[in-house]
């Protein structure tokens, strides 16, 4: 299923000045002009600077608010806009496709039923599924649709992987739980963060941040400094961005030190076999310092991290971050033949 032509071109007059907002205000790729605010134009601009402007303002949805304060835009206008406040990034899974759209299974296992703007994710992708992307859904006048970027991954997904997700989708529709619209999303949001936010507030004796020094080999490793009250799939994605790596391959870690330690051990949330990553907090752990442990990241090539606790803050981080980095890390899908 996709927008009708008259919502895809209304979806591409809200979407692509809202874009040149935020890159203009906030100067993300200053070489670059969002103008004339046409599709053709927007569809020839370069992806990766679209991209880079569209990451921003999801990392910072309170511009969207700036943007409304200075728009001169109809009711009916701001008010869609003001619903993308409620856009939901994540590494997904493209589990199947039907009439109404596409089923997307994200690494919290939630499962949404996803529109595409002009062409259809069937016709996007064109390939057999599952397929594993990272996008960003947002709603769009009762339906969920993406915001036109994705990174489809080249993972390929076994008989036993296809099972499970397929078990995901099943669950979901006999439970009446797909989201259909983004306002079951919201609801999902307020009752996780409102929990967290006060257990900061009420335990100041909590740790609430880390620095880690993640190594791959000797002479090539990344301090990151995050917070304890993230989870172990956050710190996975941290890890392979600071790499400079794709995130499409499952991974655990190895919380004893231990490679292949089955007491201590957390998969990817698209695993099998739990406990998953992205259900446990660090805080769980009650890391000290020097405290080492492993990540391992896609089975076949063994990426191999050696993680270790560098210092413990009694202070908030809100967004991860690299805090030192040595050596150049080596490439991910190197070309063999050369």
């Amino acid at each position: 299923m996709i927008l009708n032509k008259e919502d895809s071109e209304l979806f591409f007059k809200l979407w692509i000045p809202l874009l040149d907002f935020v890159n203009t205000e906030y100067q993300v790729c200053t070489d670059f002009k969002m103008q004339p605010y046409t599709h053709e134009h927007y569809e020839q601009s370069p992806p990766d600077k679209i991209k880079k402007i569209s990451d921003y303002l999801w990392e910072h949805k309170n511009i969207i608010d700036e943007y409304l304060e200075k728009s001169k835009l109809p009711a009916e206008h701001q008010n869609i806009i003001s619903e993308w406040k409620k856009a939901v990034t994540d590494v997904f899974i493209v589990e199947r496709h039907l009439k109404k759209g596409s089923i997307l299974i994200s690494t919290q296992n939630e499962v949404y039923q996803v529109c595409g703007i002009t062409l259809s994710f069937e016709e996007i992708l064109n390939m057999p599924l599952p397929v594993l992307l990272k996008t960003t859904l947002i709603p769009f006048k009762g339906v969920i649709i993406y915001d036109g970027l994705a990174n489809v991954s080249s993972a390929i997904f076994g008989s036993g992987y296809k099972s499970f997700f397929k078990d995901l989708y099943m669950t979901a529709k006999q439970n009446k739980k797909i989201h259909q619209t983004m306002s079951e999303q919201e609801n999902l949001t307020t009752t996780t963060q409102k929990p967290q936010k006060a257990k900061i507030q009420s335990d100041n004796k909590n740790h609430l941040s880390y620095v880690i020094r993640v190594t791959l080999s000797k002479n090539c490793y990344r301090d990151i400094r995050i917070s304890a009250n993230a989870t172990l799939n956050n710190l996975a994605g941290q890890i392979i961005d600071a790499f400079d790596f794709y995130f499409e391959h499952l991974y655990s870690f190895f919380m004893d030190n231990r490679w292949w330690s089955e007491a201590a051990e957390y998969t990817s949330p698209f695993s099998r076999n739990p406990p998953y990553a992205n259900k446990v907090k660090l805080s769980k752990f009650s890391l000290r310092k020097s405290q080492q442990f492993k990540f391992l990241y896609d089975y076949g090539d063994e990426w191999r991290f050696q993680c270790k606790v560098l210092e413990v803050l009694e202070e908030e981080t809100k967004k991860a971050t690299v805090v030192f980095s040595r050596g150049e890390a080596p490439e991910q899908y190197p070309d063999y033949d050369e």
